[in-house]
Formats: C-alpha cells, sequence, structure tokens
C-alpha cells in the first residue's frame, strides 16, 4: 500500500525533462523519474477508467519556452502542481490494484512485470495522441481508450472495430507527426527571419560607432579650440591691463613735463624778467592777473626776495647747477643799478642753463606726448583684440556645447542599437532553442513512438 508521494525536482536529460518521484509505502521507499507527458498519459487513462477524480494538470506552457526559461517561477509552480494532483489521487484509494494505471506509473523500473512494457508503449502513444492539435477532445478521448483497450489484445483476436480504431490511431499519429514536421520547418524559418536582423544590426551599430568616433573627435577638437580660447582671452585681459597701465604711466609723466614746461615759461615771464629789469611787479595783460595768480592774492603782495626764492626753486626743480641757482637769488635781490660785472655774467650763466633746462623739458614733453600716443595707440590694439577674443571665446563656447550635444546624442544612440542588437541575439538564442525542441520531438516520435506503435499494431505478446 502506498503511504505518500513527493515530487522531488526537475531534471534535464539530453534536453528531455524528467522528474524525480519519491514514493513510500508500508515497508519501502523508492525514486521513479517521469516527464509530463507521462502525467498527461496517466491523467487520460484514468479519465478513460474513471472511478476516481481528477485535478487539472498544470498548464503545458507555450512550445516549452516558459519550461527552458522558466519564466515567473513556471518550474517551481508545475512541481508543486503535480505534487496535489498525486497526493489527491492517492486520497481516494486504498489499494494500488483498483487503478492499474496509477500503480504502473508509480512503479520502479526493475520491478515492473513484462505486461509494464507493453503499457509503457501504450503511454507513448497515448502521449502522441493527447498532443495532436487536430483532433477534438472527444476523438482524442476515444482513440487514447482504444490505444488502453483495443491494441492490447492480440492482432488475431481483434475485432473488426478494434482493427478500424487501431487504423485511426495509425492516422492520428501521422497527423502528429506531420504537425512535428511543419513545428520544424516553422522554428526553422523563425530562425531565419530572426537571424536575417543580425547583420543589418551590426551594420547599423558599426555606423553608428564611426559617427560616434567622429563626434568624439570633433569634441576634442572643439574643446582644445576653446581651452586656447580662453587662453587667448585671458592673455589679452592681461595685455590690456598692462598698455592700460603703461598708457596711465606715460600721461602722468607727460601731464609732469607740460607742467613743469608751463612753469619754466611763466616763471621767466612773470618772475625773473620783472626781478633783473629791477621792476616791482610783472607787466600784466588782464587785471585778474593777481587773482589767477597764487602767488599774489593781492597787488601788494610783490615781495623781490619772495619772488627771487621762487624762480630759485624753478632753478633748482629745473635741474640748473646749485650753485648758479644760490647766485642767481642773490644777484637779483639787488637792484639794476647795484650789480656788478659779475653780476652780470651769473646772470647770462643763468640764462644759458635757463635755456637749456628749457629746450630739455620741451624735448621731454615731446617725447613723453609720442610715448603717451604710442601708449593710446597699443591701449586700443589690445582694447580691440580682446573684443576679438571675447567674440572667439563665445563662438567656441557654442561650438563646443553643440559638440557636446552631438556626441551625447552619438552616443544614446550607439548604445541603443546594442541593446537591441542583444535583444535580437537573445531572440536567435530562443528561437534555436524552440527549433531543438521541435527536432527533438520529431526524433523521440520517430524512435521511439512510432516502432511501439507498429509492434502494438502487429501483435504484442510476440514482440514482448
Amino acid at each position: 500500500m502506498v503511504i505518500s508521494v513527493d515530487v522531488l525536482e526537475a531534471l534535464q536529460k539530453d534536453r528531455v525533462h524528467f522528474y524525480q518521484i519519491k514514493v513510500r509505502d508500508d515497508v519501502n521507499e523508492w525514486v521513479v523519474e517521469r516527464r509530463y507527458s507521462d502525467f498527461v498519459a496517466l491523467d487520460n487513462q484514468l479519465s478513460i477508467n474513471g472511478g476516481i477524480e481528477r485535478r487539472n494538470l498544470p498548464e503545458k506552457g507555450l512550445l516549452g519556452i516558459r519550461h527552458l526559461l522558466n519564466f515567473r517561477g513556471f518550474n517551481t509552480k508545475r512541481l508543486d502542481s503535480l505534487q496535489q494532483y498525486l497526493q489527491h489521487l492517492l486520497t481516494q484509494i486504498k489499494d494500488l490494484s483498483q487503478h492499474p494505471p496509477l500503480a504502473i506509473f508509480l512503479q520502479p523500473h526493475g520491478a515492473r512485470r513484462q505486461e509494464c512494457l507493453v503499457d509503457t508503449k501504450q503511454q507513448m502513444l497515448i502521449r502522441a495522441i493527447a498532443a495532436t492539435d487536430d483532433l477534438s477532445d472527444s476523438t482524442r478521448e476515444m482513440l487514447c481508450g482504444v490505444v488502453s483497450t483495443s491494441m492490447a489484445i492480440p492482432k488475431s483476436e481483434r475485432h473488426e472495430f478494434q482493427s478500424q480504431a487501431i487504423a485511426m490511431v495509425g492516422r492520428a499519429l501521422s497527423m502528429f507527426e506531420a504537425s512535428l514536421h511543419a513545428r520544424v520547418k516553422t522554428a526553422e524559418a523563425h530562425v531565419a527571419e530572426t537571424s536575417k536582423q543580425k547583420p543589418h544590426m551590426e551594420k547599423t551599430i558599426s555606423s553608428a560607432e564611426e559617427a560616434l568616433h567622429s563626434t568624439t573627435a570633433a569634441l576634442t577638437a572643439k574643446e582644445e579650440a576653446l581651452a586656447n580660447a580662453k587662453t587667448a582671452r585671458a592673455a589679452g585681459k592681461k595685455a590690456l591691463q598692462e598698455a592700460e597701465a603703461a598708457r596711465k604711466t606715460a600721461a602722468a609723466e607727460s601731464d609732469k613735463f607740460e607742467r613743469l614746461k608751463g612753469k619754466l615759461v611763466q616763471y621767466e615771464i612773470d618772475w625773473y624778467a620783472p626781478l633783473k629789469q629791477g621792476r616791482n611787479r610783472p607787466q600784466v595783460q588782464h587785471e585778474d592777473y593777481y587773482e589767477r595768480n597764487p602767488l599774489f592774492e593781492d597787488s601788494d603782495a610783490w615781495n623781490p626776495r619772495r619772488i627771487s626764492a621762487r624762480v630759485a626753486d624753478v632753478g633748482k626743480e629745473a635741474g640748473i647747477d646749485s650753485s648758479v641757482v644760490a647766485a642767481v637769488q642773490v644777484v637779483l635781490n639787488k637792484a639794476p643799478s647795484e650789480r656788478n660785472n659779475f653780476d652780470a655774467l651769473v646772470l647770462k650763466q643763468w640764462e644759458t642753463d635757463f635755456a637749456g633746462a628749457r629746450d630739455v623739458v620741451n624735448k621731454a614733453c615731446a617725447d613723453a606726448e609720442a610715448k603717451k600716443h604710442a601708449c593710446t595707440s597699443v591701449l586700443e590694439k589690445a582694447e580691440l583684440a580682446c573684443v576679438q577674443h571675447e567674440t572667439d571665446f563665445k563662438v567656441c563656447s557654442e561650438a563646443c556645447a553643440s559638440a557636446q550635444a552631438e556626441h551625447k546624442t552619438a552616443k544614446a544612440e550607439v548604445t541603443r542599437l546594442r541593446k537591441q542588437l542583444a535583444e535580437v541575439e537573445q531572440a536567435i538564442a530562443n528561437a534555436k532553442l524552440v527549433q531543438q525542441e521541435h527536432v527533438q520531438c520529431v526524433a523521440d516520435f520517430e524512435n521511439e513512438t512510432l516502432p511501439a506503435f507498429r509492434e502494438l499494431e502487429g501483435n504484442p505478446e510476440t514482440q514482448l
């Protein structure tokens, strides 16, 4: 008496899946291996014999793909369903002898009797008939019953109706064989059609990678140009700052010499000449002279000693020899009638030195002005260069941003195409798996099912 059964795991042998079933009775324990089609054959036999309630078997799965790929835990769910199916059967019986199909299904290989071999062949035929899609459910059940009953009878003892029924089984098997070959051709066509996509995808990816390489090179060049423009802009700004500083220095120097030049002219006319001639004040052409001249706060501000000191200060500033400066100050403090020949020589030397200093200052003014103009020209060029550098930098920045966008797009396109290629390769692999599965089904049918039918169609007793 069977105590319990456990569906342990699924094994794959030569691309065929078997389920290990542990069987325990009161004394022994053994393991048998059955295919899903064996469960279908058992279910068909039990439905024909009747007398026992059956649960629905788990679904077969589309072309075995879900089984091969274990889609969404397909294999685990099937194991649980097969376990529940067998347990439900065993809860309804007290002795396996009451249901020979179940007893044969659970018997180990070494313990099978001679008639078990006949039943194994019958199960092959029943599995084939159950898998024939072109038959109605009623015809399928009837033919499975024919295999279980009529084909177990020796050929010489069969009724004519049984022989006709067996012939119907043969035609059904031919239909099943034709459908198997059709599935193989369909699978081959699907593999070929799917494989056609790969060369086109590879060519497209090659073009996309070339475009990516071009955009990468363009981006590198644009980034280098942007870096150069940035360096040039920085150098231009620095040159502009230096030009501005140089012009400022030149302008200050020019202004200094211009002021000194004005002082020399003013002091010679307004101060030195009146003192030399003995006048008590300079000859003025404007009534507001004293108001504009900082030395004279009013018309009584003329002081020869004070003015001679200022003349001496101007001489020092002009670079005249200090001994001449000191001597001229003494002479200018004298009235013209008090001066001697030496004083005349001092004044003559002063005027000579003063004229030389004025010439030096005039030349310095001219040089400073020329330098200022040169610096101004350099500054203007630096300003134009800075404007051009800013324009170049802006253009390079925009070009670099555009190149980055193109590179990003090209890179995304390559990634997308590689993903599509991976999907195509996976589809090809899946199609080949389906093809191999159908080819294996044809081989199993031609090597096992057809020989079993021919043996049982003749005389099972002599074949055994």
